[in-house]
Parts: C-alpha cells; structure tokens; sequence
C-alpha cells in the first residue's frame, strides 16, 4: 500500500499532526496561517532536513506531489528539490538526501539512486568528486572530501550547548561539576576540584585564598570576593549593610539570607531563588514561586501529597505486566495480580489504549488483544523485529520501532496498513509518544556507537537530537505526560536520569541500582519510580528512591501503569457555525484535536445544549422554535412551547429542560421530550442569565438589578446566594468542575466561589469576553473566532476561525452523575438527595449544598465559638473574617464596623483610624511622577520639563508637541500625540524595509537602518536632504547619542557594537570603530544614556538576556540574565529609572529597574508580536508586525489599550520625539581632545578611540595607521609599547623616541613576560610573582579585553607560545620546571624538570619542533660548571646542552630560520650566538657596558643598556651589520620582543587537527608526540583513558598504568613499567654508580644493574681558582650520550633509560652524526669542519642531492654494502667502547677551544675567533677515538 493511500486510512491524524505539529504551546489556528516565525533553515539543514514554516520536514517529502507545508513551500519546485543544498533529484523527480545515493537501499521508486554508483559496498562518494567514503567518515570532525562536503551541517559537539564532557564521554550539566556528586560515573566531574580547608576562603575560579588575606585592599581573588563590601563594618550598625543575616568576623560582616533566598554579588543583598525555574522543580506537577519560597498544585484528578507530590484521587493504580509467556494486572493497592492474557513467548514491550480496551504486545511478532474478544491476533505478522512500541490514545493508532529494520512506523490497530514515519539515519529502540506534544522520542544508535535520545514530530518532521547517552547504557526510556519530563536508567551510572521534553532542564537521581543488578523498564507516576529487575517489581518514591517498595515476586520483561490519567480524556465542546453544528476534541493541554460536523441545516440555527447522556442536540431556529435530533441524524424534532425560547440548559440526570422565554421575564421546567412545561419561577424584571448547576441540583439567576438567587431543581427554596449587581452586556457562565460563576466586567474577569461564598479576580485587564468554562479551560467567541484558553496563566491554546459562530457548549462527560442516597435514620436528607447528619440540622450551617438544611428553622442559633452571627442574614462566619475586605457575610455586615475616613485606616482593633502612605501603598501609583505623602492625603509633583494635569496626578511634557516616529516598511511617518496629526517625513525606496530608526534633535536629523542596502542613512526635517552616513554593515538597531555626538549600532550577525560620529559623511571608507564585540553572540536592541554614558542592549541568543556596560565598552555587566524569550526593542524610561523591553517570544512587554531588579511583566492578548518599544510619559508604546498597528497603553498596568495607527504595510521602529528625551548637557568630548572619535564613559567621561584599522598612539589622544610590517614590543611595568621598525629607519642617528603606540593595563602590577601570536592578534602575558598567564586579544579597533587562561602554582618567569599549534609553554618557579598547556590553557602538565635548578629563559621554533632554555645554576657538589643553555624537542625529547660558558644567558631567540640561537651574557657584557647543533659560536658585541635586555628576530637584534646618569638605551642594528644605532627611553623595560607576519609560518606535527591527539599535542622534529593530563594515561598512541588510581598505602607509577607496594620504591628492582619506581633513587655503598634497567614484562620484577665507576680526573679552570672541571673517559661519557634505541644495536646490555646529568657528559647530542649527512652518508670532522661521505646515488655538501637515476639492482647493492660498512662500524665502536679507555688531552691546542679569563687578553683572543666548536660534544676528538680504537 502506498503512502498516499495509506495516509487515506490512517484518518487525518498525520496531516492534523503535521499542521498543528511543534510543541502544542502557544496559539495555533486550524484554518490560514500560523503566529509562528519560520524555522531556521541552517538548524534544519544540520538535520539533513527542510525548513517548513515553523517546523523541519524530511527531505524525502520535498516535490512529491503533497503539500506538506501550509504554504506549499515544498512544492514549490522551479529549483530542484527546492535548492536544498543536501538534496538529490531521482529521475522521477523525487527528492532524497544525497548521503542516500548509492547505499545499497533503492530509496527513489524507479531505483535511479542506485544507478552507475561509483562507490561499492554503501559507502558515499564525495559531492564532486571520485572520492568514496565509509558511513562512519561523514561527521566525524574530519575533512575527507576536498570541498568539506563530509563535514557540513554536521554538529559541533557531542555534548549540547550548556552542557560538559566527562572522560568517559558522557555529557552532563555543566554547573554539576564540583558539586560533591560523581554525575559522570567516573569521577571525572569531580576531579580537580578544590576543596578550601578551613581557614581559607574559596574563590570563583576554584582557588583558596587565606582568610588573613581578607579585605587587605588588593584583590586576591580573580572574582574579587576577598574584598566584598562589608569589610570593615559592623553588625552592630544599621546590621552591617546586610539585608539578611549579618554576623561579625576579623575581617567586617558575613551577611548571609535565609531559606529560599540567595546572597547577591555585591555580598549584602538577597534575591528570591525561583524554584520553579530550577532545573528540576520540586514539585510534582504545577509549581509557583512566592518569594522566598514556592508552593506546588496539581492538575485536575489529583490531590496534593506531603506539599510536593500528586497522588490520584479515587481509582487504584493497576500495572500491565508481561511475565513469563503472559499479560496481566496487578492492582497496586491489594497487590492483586490477574492473568490477562497467554503469549506464545516472553514478551519485550507492551501498549494499551484504554479508552479502546486494546491491549499491544511484542514477543516473536506485534500482537493486538481487544477486551471481550475470544483471542489475540497477529498484527502486521511480516513484521518481525519489532523492539518497542507505543500508542497514540488520541486517535488510537500504534507506533513502533524496529532497530534492525532501522525504521520507526506508524500502523492502524486493526492491521488495515502503514506507514514508515522514519528510516534513515536510524536504529531506534525505547520509543515513546507524546501526543499532547504530537512529538516521538526514542534512543537512537548512530555510528561509531554514539547514542542519543531523539525526539521528531508523530508525522517524521522536526527531527533533532535533544540528549548524547553515548557511554550511559540507557534502558527504559518513559515520559512523564504530566510534567513534560524524559526519564531513562543509566546502568554505566546505576542511575535514573531526567530531561525535560525540550532537552533542559538534565537532572540524575544516583547511585539507586545495585552494582551487579540489571534494571528493566521503567515508569514515573504520582512521583514514583517503578522499575524491575530479574526477580522483582519496585516503586520508590523520587524523593526516596533508594528506599525500596516490591510490589511483584515475579520476573519481568515489560510493565506499564494502567492507570486513566496517563492517557488523560480528550476535552469536548459543539458550537454552531451559521447553518452548522460542530464538535471539537481538544487534547491534553488545550491542543485541538479534531473538528467534526454534527449537522448542517437548511437555515441558521441557534444552539441551546446538548444532552450527551442521550445522545440528544437542541436548538432552535430564528423564530425562537424548539428543536431537537439525535447525535448526527440531520433528522429533527419539534417540542411545542407556549412561549419562543431563548437560552436553555439541560439537567443531565433526567433530561428536564430548564429555559428562558425571549422576553426573559420566568423561568420555565419542560420535561423531555414531552410538552410538559411550567413555570419555577416569575419576574418583574429582566431575567439577564440562567444557570443549571444539575450535578448539585440547584438553579442560578440574575435578574437586572437584583443579586444573585437560586433554588432547587423543582423550584422550591429559593434565596438570595451572593449580594452583588450585574449590568445587562454581562457575560457569565458556570464553572461545573469548580462550582464557580465566572463573568466580565468592564476590562475584568471575576469568579464567585459557590462552595466559600468568596469573589476573586481572575485578571483586571480582560476584553476577550466569556462563552464557556471548565477546570482549566476558558472558552470566548465572537462572530468570526472561538478561542480556548488557560485559565491559570490565560493564555491562548486554540484559535478556530469560521463564520457566524454562536453559542460553545462544553460537553462534561468526565463529570459523575449524581446518585440519591439513602438515608440512615440518624441523618436528614437534603433536597439535592445528599445526607447529612441529624445534629447539623439549624445548627446556623449550609451543610447541604443547597442549603435546604438551614430552611423553615426556629430564631438563629448561638454561634459556635470563635465565630459571629452577621447582623441582618443571620449565619455564622469566623471571627478573623471581620474587617478582611472580603464580603461574607451576605448581608456584608462583617465589612460595615471597618471604615474610616478617606486617608485612613482601621488599626488594631478596628476602631482607631491612622493615616495611610498612599505614596508607599504596595502596588499603588497615585502619581505618575513624585509622590509626596500628607496627613490624610498626598500631593504629586512633577520633574523639570513637565507640569501637573488639573486631575493632580498625572505630568505632562511642557513645550512641542511630542511626536511619534515610526517605520511603517518603507515610509518615516510622524504622528502627532495630542493633535493625533499624521505626516509623511519622506518616502524611501519601496525595495527596501526600514528596521530601526533615531533622531537628533540638535541637528534636526532622523537617522534609520537599512538592512538590505547594507547602510545607515539620515534625513534632515527641516530641508528634506538626506544621504548615507556609512554603509557596507548589517545594522540590527541603531542609537542616537546627542550629547557626546556619536551614532551606535548593533551587529547581530558579527557580534558586535559599533559608532561613528553623527556627523560623518560617506566618502567610500568605514569610519566607524568597534565598541564592543569580545564575547557577545547576538546583540538585537540597543539603547543609550548619555547623561550617564551607559549603554543596554539585548542578547537573543542561545541565553537571551539584557547587559550593561559603558558607552565606550567599559564596565560591562549583565543586567537580567534569564526569564527572556526574544528581546526585540528595549527602551529607557528615565522618570521612572527603569528599562522597559519587548518579547516576541513571549508575547509580552517587560520592564525592570535600572540595576536590573523588580522585573515585572505587562502579558495581554492584545500584546501579540511586539516588535520595538517606546517610553513616554505614563505609556508604553508599541509596534505589531503580526496585526499591523501601533498601539499604546499605561506603562505599569497595560489599561487603557488604545491602537493609534493601523496599516497594510508592516510596522517596525518607533520613537517619541520631545525635548525632555534629549536633554542638553555639557559634552566632555568637547574638551577630551580626541583625534578622530570620542565615545562617553561613565560617569559622564570621555574616551578617545579610532576607527577601524588605526590604533591609539602613546598620548591616548591621536590615532595612527595599523602596519603590517615588523614591529617590536617594549614592556615597561604596565606598559606595552609599540614601535614599527620602518619607524625606526626615519630616525637613524637620531636619539628621539620614534613613533610608537601604547598598550596600557589599568589592572597588571607589573608586566614579566609575553609573547603574541600576530596572525590572531592575540598577547600573552604573566605578572612578576603571579601564578597566572593571561590571554589579550588587540582589536583592529584598538581596544583592549584580556582574560586569565591559566593558573600555575609559583610564578611565571617566562612564557613563550607555539604559533602553529597554539600550545603555551612557560617556566614555573615552584619545584622549577618547564610547563606546557594546550591552546586554551587546558591540560597543563610538567613537560621537564629533571636536573632543572634555575631555568630563566624559554625560546620556540615551532616549525622545527624546538624548544631552548636558559638554566642558571651555581658550582655545586654535583660538579656543575655554571650556567647552561640547552635544547630539546618541543616534546621534552632529545634534550642536550649547547653552551655552558656564560654567566647569565638572557634574551634567548632564535633566527629567522631557526638554525641559530643568539642570547646575551650581561655579566661579560657579550652578545653571542651558536647553531643549532651547538657549532659555529660566535661573539656578535662585545665589551657592551650595563647590558640587559636582548631580543633578536626579523635580522634584527635589540638590546638594552642602563646608565645612571642617562637613563635606558635601546640599541638595535641588523644582524649581518655592525652599525648600531640607539634612542632612549624614560620608562624601565623588563622584556622586548620581535614580531612579523612573515616570521610565524610553517607547519608541524600539531598544525593541524591537534595532531590527532585527543589532549594535548607536542611536535618534534619527526612529527608530534601525544600527551596526557594528569589523572590520565595514554592508551595506544593519541588517545587518553583515566589512570589507574591508587589507595594510599600504593604507590603509583609515573606512567599511570600500574600501582606497587610501596616497599617496592628504589629496592633495586624495577616494578613500573616505565621504571619510575627506580628513578632518583639513591643507593647505599654505590657512589658515582648509573642506574640502567629494563622494563619489566607484566607480573615479573627487574633486577637494576649499575655500572662500574667512571674514572675520571679532575683539572682547574684557569682563572677561576677552586673551581674543578670533573673529566671523564671518552667511552665511558659516551655510553649516556647515545639514545637507548641506537645503544641497544652497540652494546649486549639491557635496553633503558637514562637519566640524563645535566653536566656536559651526560647530555645526549648529535654533533656529526648521520642527521647532518641527510642520513645518505657518514659524517667526519676535518679539524673545524664537518664533511659527508656520501652514499654513491647522492651528492652535495650534506647528501641532499640526487646524484643520478641507478638501476634497482644497483640501488639495493649499494644500500646492502651502505647498512654493511655502518653495522661493521657499529660494531667495532661498540666493541672498543667495552674493551678500552681513551682519555681526554688537556692541551687547548688539540681542541682548538680557549677558556675565559678575568684578564682582557685571553677575552679578545676569544672574541677573535669567529667559530668554535662547542667543548660539550667535540667531534674531532670522538672521530679520533674511534679511528684509533
């Protein structure tokens, strides 16, 4: 059967589900188009799905005949498959997603999808390309295809925005880190979190501080909390400032807050915690938040439970349970357990439909059983793998899900066919329905073994993943209907997690399964878990849910609860539509379900009720003539009346009709279907409503004039109910469920409780009218609308539109039918048929609801205690009701003894009057503007600019008329306020839409926002000449600032703030600079404040929220953070210094106080898609894009709504344009000096700024052009100075400053260190003795916004960063040691500290994988000879000393080329430099006095000196050049750097995709090493897994793999499989001994070996008395020297590490080795110089040139004779390396190497020599051992 005619049968329900579809919130129009904005086409896209209206549809349904869009959207075709970017059209013109090609699945019906495929076995070719790939490959984070085809409209993260990634994976809720709960399941949450001891003080970014360090004047804290401001102050005084609690300390005051309350930021306040909004609420179903605490309700048919929960009233829960090879029901209550039903095997899903008594199963096949019939049946018996099912109660249809089909499906429960609603992409289980929603959820399994929880729409559409479980085991997905929550088991975390439908709200109940226990199923009702494992059945309550309750001994494979309200009953109403007659179902949570055609009639027709016990519709026609037919029979009947009829209602018990005449002047009885009619009840007046409470058989009217009456049923015991008056236009109607009368009044709605006798408001600005109610449901109707709404939060649910609609009827089917009981003899029988006891008999009490049992008795009673009799009614009410402003008494009295004179209230007791503050009234408002309280009275005054009205309360605006400025499309209009005049400013062009407008009163100009041009363009209102003032932007909204001169804008789509000066004209460049941007995701609204230089704008991101900063980007602080939907216009009222917004979302307007509390909400139907918003004087104004009008009403309780303008075309921005809104005060720009802008500051600053592309100068004052060329950095102690060395060429042989720009920091004590990465902009930098290391990113408009990004435990001494991957390395003075961390500052690990004692000085040459360091060292009893200057791979690998011949290396760079390192020795006053392979020193200056600081790059070299008298010199000149040239600075400079673009280029191991490693990535020459953070361990060669944790009588080894006895730790035996249990050691009667072991294979131990002594002599340095230089023998030093990889092929001995001395025999290097030949030849050292001897194919000086092309036989015999001669050398080393000792000569002759002597003569005969080879490695005299050996 195809899906067409399928859809045929399976009603309408999936076309009804894909109309209303979405979430089933909001309003929703059956008929015409919705409210909602169209679906992001983007979010669809990364579905691989259609945007379609508001919703996302498969591509598969795009141009296939239907229309699945209101629209018709995916029908619109004249580009393929409507240009979906992910789409392919088969040959019959069915779409299908491109990824579907060729999958081995024919997915076009004439199989051309797998036609000519290019790529076997399912896999996906690229899109333009021959590539194939792998399913798995797509979306995985890499770019196989050429074009990215493979990575786009991919997710980002596996975890959701808000959310963190544990080790294992899991994603949990990012605030649940560090709170004391392993939510990961593996700790990884908690790692890493400190836990301050006592006495310290815990800061915001997870730190201690001593509490002795409290309010010492500096903050310690990066957050500031050390320093709150109640240092210093008292609880004894005004309670230390704190709102709360206060109590003292050493320090000042703790305030704290109660219960319910939270301290606020600035340590004194408290705000109330809104529960409710908590991520999971604590109560059951309905929540509401009171301040300070909350209170909990429930939804109809339940009753609150211990405060929280919600138990059911009435009917026992029964659990369906599938056991054994069998249904059946347990009743929860007796515990009795019934079989239902026998299956042929265990069962593993079950369903039931109650309202269909249909009960569903899956054990081999889908099975269906209908009570009353004799057996089940096979349901779709083709379908044999089906996991879970599922039903949809609403129109009875079942769904399914298969994971080995990979499809989900919807079917007919009579096996007549269906449809696949799902199948691509796909592996469901666990699904779940949510009709009310109309969405399906279900866990699904992608590749790779990702799992997430999913939801789609019931019709396929809107597909999104919403939860990642990848490593959770989730079982048991189940859905609480009722409060909207998902609930599954984790077994990975033996949990039960939670998510509200929409994805947030996560919350995780843990630890509630065993460890060895495996749950099956699970269900949430009344606010418990039932769940079961192999053995039993349990319920444990949520609150409790480790407390167990077993319900069933039994094995269970499946259960669900069996209960009405988890498939609550649709909701019925009939109204007539002309000559129709319709019913409509409407779902849980208002959502319409189906409408359906009762009957249609020849004439109009006018319904009257509806008697659903019998089946039976009356009504009548024009001429008031009664009627009535049967359910849909279009047959009708007459029933002859006297008198026409006007309103009737039907008593459901016995079918009696109770009616009005047309001249409503009685009430009159008919009996069904008889003419038996008379009269209950007579009038003189007019009989306004009639209404029939027949469930407690009493009869309610109100006549004009008179109050509300009432009687029984037979017309008997009438009275008076309610002493209140109605006016004739009324609207009323009686509440069944509630017993409650509900009518409207003026702009009001009011209910009358009939149960209390008490009124209450329901809404004090209600317009919509009232036709029906019941429980939560109201229900308005005009002629062209019917609207249903929520009667807690009065909210639109439904909107049916049709012509002519008349009277809505509820059908209250759910309501019990009264039963006449019998009465004992000790009771009385009311006239209802209730009983009561005898006693409550005239006992002053209406016991009986109709009160008959108070009728005919004697005088009134005494009154029990506690209680007054009212004065003229005569019943009882309690004594506190007196003086309640609550009429309970009937008669009012217990309100009359209360009054007092106008001004004045009751005190006490009632009779003592005191003067009430009207001003300090809560709620009240009597002046618009100040209020002044007097005795008795108040007096209102007015602001300056404003005068006070005749009526003495309201302020008007002095002088012009004010004007409304609005952008109605293309047209400026001006509406006059008071002369209510309306103008055309000037026409644009119509092909464009103005968005957002301003003026300026000074210049008389209007400014507005082009969206499409791309543009802000202005209009003059005095000459009409208008022009652009900048263009090629995308302005959101534009801002106006009159005092300082400037126009400000926000760009949503960059994420930026942005101004230029008002005055500008568009010359062809931008002129304008960046305000803010840093981390702003989507400014929408802006607005300024001059006076006070503070801007607000709105957020409408993924968090939408108000922020606040200054108007130059200063001071930013987020002003309302949540409970926003869309901000799309904000605006600042001044009078009442509060900020007022429109939501589009929420349909509302809101407002708050400036500092962002007392937020309030102004939420009516009128208010339907606000789109900007405008304060003035006493009103809100507003625009209506969705109704096309402006409107206004008062700004603090939305009356007196009036709509000012109304237009075809859309309206968009407005303003009120007046005098008092732009003040004029002095502008501090005018005397600030700035060169180009001047941007306001608070409070009422200036500060200086520059256009894009230009940067501040070192005045502060000027701007100057930003260079691309090379620059240089100077660091003064909080200075960055900036100098161009082009500048620096203008002033040669000149001593001035050259031309510079200055970085300043406001907050940095004293600047230590930086480093930057040119192509990003971006500094690093750290503080003198701070652990810190901070990230600042220089904005082309040159504004500054830094951030801490790692913190270290000493001081950072030195940072240098890796341009290429971005990793930071830096030197810790604590335990001293060179750390690096990833490119955020992420994974910080110990890279080296072994034999480190002062390193100084750290230098990078990413892109040849090396790292060099300066390591200051005194003479030490280790036999140190001083200072060193040594590399290694960027890895920490390879590490060998290149010199050890200066005092105090300082300013270590590298070349350009990085083949050279160059450094000063101030101490000698020297600037050196040597290769890379520590050859070729050379002494670049020398005899430099007070030298400093160095720095070299860009063939430059810098360097300072310092003289007393002169100052600071900076002496710079190339480096093949000896010209220096010098200029002088005043400031003292602590570190100077080179930049350029050029000089940051190249590639490594880490470039790109972080290397493949899944932390941290460290290139090396050959390629990258990966590393792991602490706590975790490498598994294979990228990847981290968590260590292994050892308890505290192990010890762990290094590696992280292992943990060993602690007896084990330097025992001689190597335990660790790195040997880390043996390093360090220190071994008794085994001196000068080298440790050398091997690892030890698992589960065997290691014995070390040590070897022999070296021997050694010991000569002195000349020129430095006492001072030793420890000489050892050639091959014995020789041993360490060699790698452990090439020692194994020298020597017998075991392989292992070495652990490496740091004097310069111990260092493993390669001075002439076959590295430098290329490794093509062998290296040899011909006094000074090395050569290669080449292998025969290749040539040049270092092997690197093919010599020619040789035969293969030829290459392979000359590679087998090359490896014979090098193992034949090998050997023989590794042979005289064990047999013999060569010893070193002293002679200097034989080394060619001089020493330094204090004495000038040996220094320039140093200096004189242009090349050394380095004393640590001499290659001559290793060449020369060998050769002799």
């Amino acid at each position: 059967m195809g899906r067409p005619a399928l859809l045929l049968l399976l009603s309408p329900t999936l076309a009804a589900l894909g109309s209303l579809g979405g979430s089933g919130a909001g309003s929703r129009e059956l008929h015409g188009s919705t409210s909602w904005s169209d679906a992001d086409a983007t979010k669809c896209n990364m579905t691989q799905q259609a945007a379609c209206g508001d919703r996302c549809i498969p591509v598969a349904w795009l141009c296939n005949g239907e229309q699945d869009c209101p629209d018709g959207t995916d029908e619109q075709c004249e580009e393929i498959c409507h240009g979906h970017p992910l789409a392919w059209q088969c040959d019959d013109g069915k779409c299908i997603l491109f990824s579907w090609l060729c999958d081995g699945v024919g997915d076009c019906s004439d199989g051309s999808d797998e036609v000519n495929c290019a790529c076997p076995d399912r896999k996906i070719q690229c899109l333009g390309s021959p590539r194939c790939l792998d399913a798995w490959q797509i979306c995985d984070a890499r770019r196989d295809c050429e074009d990215g085809f493979d990575e786009a409209f991919c997710l980002q993260s596996h975890c959701p925005a808000g959310q963190w990634q544990c080790g294992n994976k899991v994603c949990v809720v990012e605030s649940w880190r560090c709170d004391g709960v392993d939510d990961c399941g593996d700790s990884s949450d908690e790692d890493a979190c400190v836990s301050c001891p006592e006495g310290t003080l815990s800061c915001a970014e997870r730190s201690c501080v001593p509490e002795s360090l409290m309010c010492n004047g500096k903050a310690d804290c990066a957050d500031g909390a050390d320093e709150p401001t109640t240092c210093g102050k008292n609880c004894s005084l005004d309670n230390g400032g704190c709102e709360g609690q206060c109590s003292d300390t050493g320090w000042g005051v703790q305030c704290s807050c109660g219960p319910g309350w939270q301290l606020q930021p600035d340590g004194r306040s408290c705000a109330d915690i809104d529960e409710c909004s908590m991520a999971y609420s604590p109560c059951g179903q309905l929540c509401h938040n009171v301040p300070g605490s909350y209170s909990c309700d429930c939804v109809q048919g339940y009753q609150l439970h211990n405060g929280t929960d919600c138990r059911v009233t009435g009917d026992a829960v029964k659990i369906l349970i599938a056991a054994d090879q069998g249904l059946g029901i347990l009743d929860g209550r007796t515990g009795v357990y019934d079989i239902l039903m026998r299956a042929k095997s265990r069962p593993g899903s079950v369903a039931y439909d109650l309202e269909r008594s249909t009960y569903f199963w899956v054990d081999d096949v889908l099975n269906v059983f209908v009570l009353g019939k004799p057996a089940s049946v096979p349901l779709y018996p083709e379908l044999k793998t089906v996991n879970s099912i599922s039903v949809d109660w609403f129109t009875g249809q079942l769904y399914w899900a298969s994971s080995y089909a990979r499809v989900i499906c919807a079917g007919l429960s009579d096996g007549r066919g269906y449809v696949k609603i799902l199948e691509k992409d796909l592996m469901p289980e666990q699904l779940v329905v949510f009709p009310a929603k109309k969405y399906l959820y279900w866990v699904n399994q992608g590749e790779k073994d990702t799992r997430t929880i999913e939801m789609a729409g019931m019709d396929g559409s809107d597909r999104k993943a919403l939860v990642f479980i990848t490593r959770e085991e989730a079982s048991g997905l189940t859905l609480d209907h009722v409060a909207g929550r998902l609930y599954w088991i984790s077994r990975y975390k033996k949990s039960i997690e939670s998510v509200r439908v929409d994805g947030s709200g996560r919350y995780t109940f843990p630890e509630i399964f065993l460890e060895d226990e495996d749950p099956v199923g699970l269900v949430i009702f009344e606010n418990c878990f039932f769940w079961a494992n192999k053995m039993q059945l349990f319920r444990t309550s949520r609150h409790t849910p480790k407390k167990r309750e077993v319900l069933l001994n039994a094995s269970v494979s499946a259960f669900s609860v069996l209960h009405k309200f988890q498939q609550p009953r649709k909701f019925k109403l009939v109204f007539s539509s002309g000559k129709h007659l319709y019913l409509l179902k409407v779902g849980f949570l208002g959502a319409a379900l189906e409408k359906t055609l009762l009957q249609q009639l020849p004439r109009d027709v006018y319904l009257l009720d509806i008697d659903w016990k019998r089946n039976l519709v009356y009504w009548t026609n024009a001429q008031g003539h009664l009627f009535y037919s049967t359910g849909y029979s279009r047959e009708k009947q007459g029933i002859w009346t006297e008198r026409s009829i006007c309103a009737a209602n039907v008593d459901m018990p016995t079918g009696h009709l109770y009616w009005l005449p047309c001249d409503r002047t009685a009430i009159l009885k008919t009996r069904a279907p008889g003419p038996d009619t008379r009269a209950l009840h007579s009038s003189d007046g007019i009989i306004l409503h009639l209404l029939l409470d027949w469930p407690k058989r009493v009869l309610y009217w109100v006549e004009s004039g008179k109050h509300l009456q009432s009687m029984a049923l037979d017309g008997t015991c009438g009275r008076e109910v309610w002493r209140g008056t109605w006016a004739a236009d009324t609207q009323m109607t009686l509440d069944l469920s509630s017993s409650s009368i509900l009518w409207t009044e003026g702009q009001g709605l009011h209910g009358l409780s009939l149960l209390k006798n008490r009124t209450y408001p329901l809404s004090k600005a209600w317009s919509a009218g009232l036709a029906a109610a019941h429980g939560p449901y109201l229900v308005t109707a005009n002629k062209t609308a019917l609207v249903l709404w929520s009667r807690r939060r009065l909210e639109t649910l439904t909107v049916l539109r049709g012509p002519n609609l008349g009277k809505v009827v509820i059908v209250t089917e759910n309501l019990v039918l009264p039963v006449h009981e019998k009465c004992s003899p000790a009771e009385f029988r009311c006239k209802n048929g209730r009983c009561v006891a005898s006693a409550l008999r005239c006992d002053g009490r209406a016991d009986c609801r109709d009160g008959s049992d108070e009728d005919g008795c004697p005088g009134p009673p005494q009154c029990p205690p506690g209680e007054v009799r009212c004065q003229q009614s005569g019943e009882c009410v309690p004594a506190e009701w007196l003086c309640d402003h609550d009429l309970d008494c009937r008669d009012g009295s217990n309100e009359k003894v209360c009054t007092c004179e106008p001004g004045f209230e009751p005190e006490g007791s009632g009779r003592v009057c005191r003067d009430v503050d009207e001003c300090r009234e809560p709620g009240a408002r009597p002046c618009s503007q100040t209020c002044v309280n007097t005795q008795g009275s108040y007096r209102c005054i007015c602001q300056p600019g404003y005068s006070l009205e005749p009526d003495g309360h309201t302020c008007r605006a002095t002088g012009a008329e004010p004007v409304l400025l609005i952008a109605i499309q293309f047209n400026l209009f001006l509406y006059g306020l008071r002369s209510l005049k309306e103008d055309i400013l000037a026409p644009t062009d119509k092909h464009r839409i103005i968005s957002s407008i301003d003026y300026d009163l000074v210049d008389q100009k209007v400014f507005w926002a082009d969206v499409s041009a791309e543009s802000i363009k202005w209009i003059s209102m005095d000459t009409k000449k208008q022009g652009p003032i900048v263009q090629g932007i995308k302005p959101d909204c534009i801002a106006t600032d009159w005092i300082g001169r400037n126009l400000y804008w926000t760009d949503g789509t960059a994420g930026r703030i942005l101004a230029i000066q008002l005055t500008a004209v568009w010359r062809g460049k931008a002129e304008y600079t960046v305000v803010l941007d840093g981390d702003l995701i989507q400014p929408r609204s802006l607005a300024l404040d001059p006076l006070n230089g503070l801007m607000y704008w709105s957020e409408v991101g993924e968090e939408p929220q108000i922020e606040q900063a200054g108007m130059d980007g200063s001071s930013r602080k987020i002003l309302i953070p949540q409970g926003l939907g869309w901000p799309s216009s904000i605006a600042l009222d001044h009078l009442s210094g509060k900020i007022f917004w429109s939501d589009d979302k929420f349909h509302c307007i809101g407002s708050a106080n400036l500092d962002g509390t007392g937020i309030s909400t102004l939420q009516r139907t009128y208010i339907k898609s606000p789109f900007s918003v405008a304060v003035f004087e006493d009103e809100v104004f507003w625009s209506e894009t969705k109704t096309g009008t402006v409107q206004r009403a008062e700004k603090t309780t939305g009356r007196k709504r009036a709509v000012l303008l109304k237009r075809s075309g859309q309206p968009y921005g407005l303003k009120i344009m007046h005098e008092v809104l732009q003040p004029r005060t002095p502008n501090p720009c005018l005397v600030a000096g700035c060169s180009h802008l001047c941007l306001l500051s608070p409070p009422s600053k200036a500060s200086c700024r520059c256009p894009v592309g230009l940067l501040l100068a070192g005045d502060g004052l000027n701007c100057a052009p930003l260079q691309e060329a090379a620059f240089v950095f100077l660091l003064s102690s909080a200075v960055i100075m900036q100098i161009y060395l082009k500048d620096m060429e203008v002033l040669q042989g000149q001593a001035a400053l050259p031309e510079h720009r200055i970085l300043p920091f406001t907050t940095v004590n004293q600047l230590a260190s930086v480093d930057y990465l040119v192509q990003e902009k971006t500094l690093y930098l750290s503080e003198l003795n701070r652990g810190d290391i901070g990230l600042l990113r220089l904005k082309e408009s040159g504004r500054l916004s830094w951030r801490k990004i790692l913190s270290v435990a000493g001081a950072v001494i030195d940072l240098a960063v890796d341009w290429l991957s971005g990793n930071i390395y830096w030197i810790d003075s604590e335990s001293p040691h060179i750390g690096v961390a990833s490119a955020k500052g992420q994974y910080p690990i110990v890279l080296l500290s072994e034999n480190l004692h002062r390193p100084t000085s750290v230098a990078l040459h990413p892109p040849a994988g090396t790292m060099c360091f300066v390591d200051l060292a005194s003479q030490g009893d280790d036999g140190r000879r001083g200072s060193s200057i040594e590399c290694a791979s960027m890895d920490g690998s390879r590490r060998k000393v290149l010199w050890q011949k200066s005092q105090v290396p300082t300013g270590l760079s590298f070349s350009d080329s990085g083949t050279r390192l160059y450094w000063a020795d101030p101490g000698r006053g020297l600037i050196e430099s040597i290769e890379q392979d520590g050859s070729s020193y050379r002494a670049e200056r020398t005899g430099i006095q007070g030298l400093q600081l160095f720095t070299c790059g860009h063939s430059r070299m810098f360097w300072t000196t310092v003289d007393g008298a002169q100052g600071t010199k900076i002496w710079y000149s190339k480096v093949e050049l000896s010209e220096d040239q010098w200029f002088q600075v005043d400031q003292k400079i602590v570190d100077m750097k080179i930049y350029s673009k050029f000089s940051q280029q190249g590639s490594n191991g880490c470039s790109k995709d972080n290397g493949g490693c899944s932390h941290i990535c460290l290139p090396n020459p050959e390629g990258k090493t990966c590393k792991c953070p602490n706590g975790s361990s490498l598994a294979g060669t990228s990847k981290c897994t968590e260590a292994v944790r050892c308890s505290a009588l192990l010890h762990s080894c290094k590696d992280g793999q292992r943990c060993i006895s602690k007896e084990y730790v330097c025992d001689g035996r190597a335990d660790c499989l790195d040997g880390s249990d043996e390093m360090g050691c220190i071994y008794p009667n085994k001196t000068h001994s080298t440790q050398m072991f091997e690892k030890p294979e698992p589960g065997k131990r290691q014995a070390l070996k040590a070897t022999h002594p070296l021997q050694t002599t010991k000569t002195t340095v000349a020129g430095q008395p006492g001072r030793e230089v420890t000489k050892y023998p050639l091959r014995k030093a020789l041993a360490t020297l060699i790698p452990a990889g090439e020692r194994k092929a020298l020597e017998t001995k075991e392989r292992g590490e070495s652990v490496q001395p740091k004097d310069s025999q111990g260092v493993k290097h390669q001075g002439c080795s076959s590295d430098f030949c290329n490794g093509r030849g062998l290296c040899t050292v011909e006094g000074e110089l090395r050569r290669c001897s080449c292998l025969q194919e290749y040539g040049g000086e270092r092997c690197e040139e093919v010599a020619r092309q040789l035969s293969p036989g030829y290459v392979a015999l000359s590679g087998t004779l090359a490896s014979a001669v090098v193992l034949v050398a090998l050997g023989a080393f590794a042979y005289f390396r064990r047999e013999h000792g060569l010893k070193r000569t002293s002679t200097a002759s034989s080394r060619n190497l001089t020493c330094y002597k204090e004495n000038g003569q040996e220094e320039e005969t140093l200096m004189n020599s242009e090349t050394f080879v380095n004393e640590v490695y001499d290659e001559q005299e290793l060449l020369t051992s060998l050769q002799t050996d």
